[in-house]
């Protein structure tokens, strides 16, 4: 079947790379209908997925939406393989770098990729948007680097919550993190920042927030 020679193609060039259980995550959930990142980065590589469920598709069409799929972007928490990355660098006027503790490889043509934990090794100041679709861990550190550099920015995020000392927080429930995450973005925005939050459609069943901020004069 050609989706299987695709998969066999994609795994050896990159499973060297991977953590063990991760293969066996892809090699199981393949053909299925499982949603999660791991396997949905490896399905929209290799046009696996319709256009309407495509979640990286459907972010890069917000991001266009907010004028922020041009120049030079950031994206943060690229996950294992850099297809949001890969797939905004084919837009023109656009250059892009990833970082990610976690890629599988730092080498894909027309492609700045690094293999660190942000914000390790990168400056937003050099960049004209900072972008990221559930940067887990990373989110608040975008949030803080973004904002007290004057940077554009748009999250989409994750279903977890990554709480700095969860002993704090308790008890823990999902609510509470976003309320975390909005109490941070405006304990560090500056004066003349825009706000706005908005969703993917349904037809990506992604149903979390998407928190962009964006300036009046840029």
């Amino acid at each position: 079947m050609p989706n299987i020679k695709n998969l066999q193609d994609f795994l050896d060039a990159y499973s060297k790379e991977y953590p063990p259980l991760a293969i066996d995550a892809i090699l199981r959930d393949f053909d299925t209908d499982a949603k999660y990142d791991i396997l949905m980065q490896v399905k929209s590589k290799l046009n696996l997925l319709k256009e309407e469920e495509d979640i990286y598709q459907g972010f890069i069409n917000h991001l266009k939406e907010e004028e922020l799929a041009r120049g030079n972007i950031l994206e943060v928490g690229s996950g294992f393989y850099p297809i949001l990355a890969e797939r905004l660098s084919k837009i023109k006027g656009t250059r892009v770098t990833a970082i990610d503790p976690n890629l599988v490889t730092t080498h894909i043509p027309g492609l700045k990729l690094i293999r660190r934990k942000f914000p390790d090794a990168v400056n937003v100041e050099n960049y004209d948007s900072v972008v990221a679709m559930m940067p887990c861990d990373a989110t608040i550190s975008i949030i803080r680097e973004s904002n007290k550099r004057h940077i554009p920015f748009s999250i989409m995020l994750c279903q977890c919550t990554h709480f700095p000392h969860p002993a704090l927080f308790e008890p823990i429930y999902y609510e509470k993190w976003e309320n975390y995450v909005f109490e941070c973005i405006e304990r560090t925005r500056q004066s003349d920042s825009i706000l706005s939050e908005k969703q993917l459609p349904d037809s990506y069943q992604l149903p979390f927030k998407i928190i962009t901020m964006k300036y009046k004069n840029k």
